[in-house]
């Protein structure tokens, strides 16, 4: 039986940060990405874009990710009436 502990990722988007929201991703093995917008969506899109990004960077350098090789983990505080 083979028991390889796949990597974890966390994600959290809240309401906060200076522009409204803060969306903040944890990937093992990757630099912490937090990314602020004016909305829950624009935050998102931003952080997963830098992600995407740091994924890219990490392929180029001969250290291939697979973000559908995590467990994810949501923490979603995604509630646009808080604003």
């Amino acid at each position: 039986m083979n028991c390889t502990r796949r990597p974890q990722l966390f994600f959290k988007s809240t309401p906060g940060g200076p522009l409204g929201w803060r969306t903040t991703i944890r990937a093992e093995g990757l630099p912490e990405v937090k990314e602020d917008g004016r909305n829950s969506d624009e935050a998102k899109t931003l952080a997963y874009a830098s992600l995407q990004r740091l994924v890219d960077a990490s392929e180029a350098q001969g250290k291939p990710l697979d973000i559908e090789d995590f467990d994810i983990y949501v923490v979603d505080d995604d509630a646009e009436g808080a604003q």
